[in-house]
């Protein structure tokens, strides 16, 4: 809305009444005007001169009667006199009151200041919408200052929008031109086709690390599409493996959004050399492998549908051995990017030797009717990956969901440890991860692909879901569902961390494995997750191969609810520090299942001595009557525990037997040396009564071992005593309630 005021200008006397009949004088600035009159004029054109003075009615200036306003050319000074005339007033510079004048004078600065082409803060550097001149020339009045030029590639560069011509050499040219100039540009690709094909080939690197577009050297640039907007990768020459549409080198805060991409025009399927990406991120060259002048800093994908690619966005950083340490990519987000069938041996993102990674809303549909092996992850930060979020995503079909990885044995002498850290993977949903063929790169632990594995220093899996694959699935699946590890030789310490993961359908639920453990201090926290459906292989990997949780050294294992797992629920492998308290295990093991050992919660050695370790306040419920677990929990035979250890027996329902715990294991702080079975009697609690049957002709039993029913009845045994050691031995009972 528009303010009103008076279209005249108004005079009063000296008693506030409108100026009748009084008189004005116009002269030259800080002059006497009367003295010193100038031409004013009844019109802006000034084409019609007034005589002076000028005649007042009724407080405005008037012209035959009617009020009018009088125009002068420039500044000047003015005397208001009354009917008897009389000096009201002298003004002797407008300048300190008029609007109009002082508009005026800054149009006609700003006026000067456009028609500047020699100071770098005028001329064009003013203007943020000047364009590029058709065919990369660049307006020679054009400055560095400028911010965010907007350029139609179509119509300033010549770029073809048929979707079947070679748009490579135009958009090269383009980029060549801004990145000379140092222009930063808001580059808007029109809603068309733009077919972008690789070069005939790239020498150096035998595999030839060829790419359709390099955007080298930008500065503060945003390439962006409009609705309708679709980049077509095309084929590469027969010796270009590793192909991908884009290419970024040395930019710095440049963003690429709002547009589609089709990567259908090559092989996307490949395993090896023969895989494809939609965007390399590279601070070196690809081909002699010798780093850039500078890294990439501040790299933004967002906003794009992808299809048909072998891998998203990759950076491609020199991690072999026999190179010193690389240049490190700075600052990259990928967020909104909505794909389908990436599924080649790249990932959908992977971030080496790369400092603040943000991953965040993308959502990634893989086709389940795939049948060859492919082995990739959604997200790979590893080998040098600092600080990363990756929060929000969706994932189906790859054959791992993520990963923050530790590269080892590189560097010049081979002997670098390029360590991940501070990867955080939150609220992330992975489904149907794992290959249709075969549970790929077999192995226990770090060998096979998992649902989220952490390998470095201070990563977290927080609130995830991940589940293996079950449709199309042949002999394979998904090993692991959470793996965590720390293989880097020069780590001081670390803390991992699991909480609140949802994992199902998956070989081992979640697996910490530390083999370095006693050359650092490394600790795991596995917390309030939920492990459902283990499975055991058609061709088993590992004979822990169906257990729900695997812990090894330092390790708190706590508030876990563990569903129908093929073997044990919990798994202690050489533990010492190893923390084991308020899980809940329902329907775990079985024991009409001759591979498994019917053992809920089982504490296992590896072979070797264990350390300190506890049980305490642990649930085990089994629903499934004959086909019940026998045992809750399990010490294996063989084995020394040389350390105290702790048991405080929590609630135990449903077990074939009923043995749920030793009552000679409650005393904290006790040593014990067991080989096989205990060297003291022992008493446990049993829902039947002993016989020929499991356990009772499983174990060796000693004199004085005691078993008290679980659910006494009057008028029956309320314990029995082993009074003949054997197997199962003879059992007395010590008289009716």
């Amino acid at each position: 809305m528009l303010a009103t005021s008076a279209p005249f200008p108004q005079f009063f006397d000296k008693d506030g009444s409108p100026l009748d009949s009084g008189s004005l004088y116009f002269g030259v600035a800080n002059q006497n005007p009367e003295t010193n009159p100038i031409t004013v004029y009844w019109d802006a054109l000034g084409t019609q001169p007034i005589a002076q003075p000028v005649r007042t009615l009724n407080g405005v200036v008037v012209r035959n009667g009617t009020p009018a306003i009088v125009y002068a050319a420039g500044n000047y000074s003015l005397n208001v006199r009354d009917q008897r005339g009389r000096l009201l007033f002298y003004a002797s510079d407008s300048a300190s009151y008029s609007n109009d004048l002082l508009v005026q004078t800054q149009l006609a600065q700003l006026i000067s200041d456009l028609s500047n082409s020699v100071d770098p803060l005028k001329g064009d550097a003013m203007i943020a919408s000047k364009r590029i001149l058709l065919g990369g020339a660049l307006a020679t009045t054009i400055h560095a200052i400028n911010e965010y030029r907007r350029i139609d590639p179509v119509i300033d560069f010549g770029v073809p929008t048929d979707g079947v011509t070679d748009c490579t050499p135009t958009i090269q040219a383009m980029i060549t031109s801004l990145a000379a100039a140092g222009v930063s540009a808001d580059i808007v690709f029109p809603p068309h086709d733009y077919k972008c094909l690789a070069p005939a080939s790239e020498t150096g690197d035998p595999r030839s690390y060829a790419s359709a577009v390099i955007w080298r050297g930008l500065k503060n640039c945003r390439i962006r599409g409009m609705k309708g907007t679709r980049f077509i990768q095309g084929p590469g020459s027969a010796g270009a493996p590793e192909y991908s549409l884009f290419r970024a080198e040395m930019c710095t805060n440049v963003e690429w959004c709002h547009f589609d991409a089709d990567g259908s025009g090559i092989n996307t399927q490949g395993i090896g050399a023969a895989r494809s990406n939609f965007m390399y991120v590279c601070n070196h060259d690809l081909d002699t492998k010798a780093d850039l002048a500078y890294p990439n800093t501040g790299i933004h994908v967002h906003h794009i549908g992808l299809n048909n690619f072998g891998g998203g966005v990759c950076s491609a950083t020199r991690t072999e051995a026999g190179f010193p340490y690389p240049l490190v990519t700075k600052g990259v987000s990928v967020h909104d990017i909505v794909g389908t069938n990436i599924n080649g041996q790249n990932h959908f993102v992977s971030m080496t030797y790369t400092e603040a990674i943000w991953c965040k809303n993308n959502d990634i549909k893989n086709p389940l009717t795939l049948t060859a092996q492919i082995g990739n992850y959604m997200f790979d930060m590893s080998a040098g990956a600092v600080n990363a979020l990756i929060e929000n995503n969706y994932g189906i079909g790859f054959t791992g969901g993520a990963k923050a990885e530790t590269h080892t044995g590189a560097g010049v002498a081979n002997n670098e440890d390029r360590i991940s850290q501070n990867a955080v993977f939150f609220n992330n949903t992975f489904e149907q991860i794992g290959d249709p063929i075969t549970l790929i790169f077999p192995g226990a632990g770090g060998g096979a692909f998992a649902g989220i594995k952490l390998n470095g220093i201070n990563h977290k899996a927080l609130h995830n879901t991940i589940t293996g694959r079950t449709t199309n699935v042949s002999t394979g699946g998904l090993y692991q569902g959470i793996y965590l590890t720390s293989t880097a030789v020069n780590l001081v310490e670390t803390k991992l961390v699991a909480h609140d993961n949802d994992v199902k359908s998956t070989v081992i639920g979640i697996n910490h494995d530390s083999p370095l453990d006693t050359l650092h201090r490394f600790a795991c926290d596995i917390t309030n997750n939920k492990v459902r459906d283990t499975f055991i292989p058609a061709t088993p990997i590992a004979g822990n191969d169906g257990t729900g949780i695997i812990a090894s050294r330092n390790a708190l294992v706590r508030g876990n609810d563990i569903y129908r797992t093929a073997r044990s629920a919990i798994l202690l492998q050489t533990p010492d520090q190893t923390f084991v308290r308020e899980n809940y295990a329902y329907d775990c093991a079985s024991s009409n299942n001759p591979t498994i050992a019917a053992k809920v919660v089982y504490a296992q050695s590896g072979g070797g001595a264990v350390g300190y370790f506890e049980f305490v306040d642990n649930v085990i419920s089994d629903s499934r009557g004959g086909t019940a677990a026998a045992y809750g929990y399990f010490f294996e035979a063989g084995t020394t525990y040389t350390n105290s250890y702790g048991f405080v027996p929590g609630r135990t329902s449903g077990l074939l037997t009923g043995i749920a715990f030793d009552k000679y294991l409650a005393a904290q702080g006790r040593t014990y040396s067991i080989s096989g079975s205990l060297t003291l009697p022992r008493e446990f609690y049993s829902t039947g009564i002993p016989s020929g049957t499991a356990p009772w002709n499983a174990l060796a039993w000693r004199v004085g071992d005691r078993a008290l029913i679980q659910t006494p009845v009057v008028g029956s045994p309320k314990a029995w005593v082993c009074t003949v050691a054997g197997t199962p031995g003879t059992w007395v009972s010590e008289g009716n309630l």
